[in-house]
């Protein structure tokens, strides 16, 4: 059952029509009242990463790509929450260090305050990213006309090619 089944058929009616849920597909709560925008990401390694070999690298995809469904709304993040689960290896002193400047590097360029989160033990390592920021209006998914602009960075497909050689598969038909 893919996403979009899974919402509508179970959660969707849980909302109580909650104007600011937004039907639970715009990737955003929008409480138009208090001006607050959240969104909510989790990454699982071997999902969304392949791996925690290269933790500085994690933490700066999770970051970006949590924090880019507030910028694609028109809303600039303020505030960002991490829930983390993982074992001694993902979690060890060496790597914390290494979680800790990267994330740091990431406040500083975006200008994100880390602001509260939860650790876990686990098998798996995975992030569950909570980013938060203020507008009096949004840009959503589903207002879109004909005659409005849609604008695409990088190269459609980069992702997917880089994903395909990270896992040393052929994408050649």
């Amino acid at each position: 059952m893919d996403e979009f089944t899974l919402i509508e058929k179970y959660f969707k009616k849980l909302t109580y029509n909650n104007p600011s849920a937004l039907n639970l597909n715009d990737d955003v709560f929008f409480d138009k009242k208090n001006n607050v925008v959240i969104s909510t990401d989790t990454y699982l390694e071997g999902v969304h990463f392949l791996n925690f070999r290269n933790p500085d690298l994690v933490i700066k995809k999770i970051i970006r790509s949590s924090i880019s469904d507030l910028y694609c709304k028109g809303v600039t993040p303020k505030f960002i929450f991490i829930g983390a689960s993982g074992n001694n290896n993902s979690f060890s002193n060496k790597n914390l260090n290494i979680i800790s400047k990267s994330l740091k590097e990431e406040q500083k360029k975006f200008g994100i305050k880390l602001s509260g989160g939860d650790t876990t033990k686990s098998n798996k390592t995975i992030f569950t990213i909570m980013s938060l920021g203020y507008s009096k209006k949004i840009v959503q998914r589903n207002k879109c006309k004909n005659g409005d602009d849609i604008y695409v960075t990088g190269n459609v497909g980069d992702s997917y090619l880089g994903l395909q050689i990270l896992k040393k598969k052929s994408f050649t038909k």
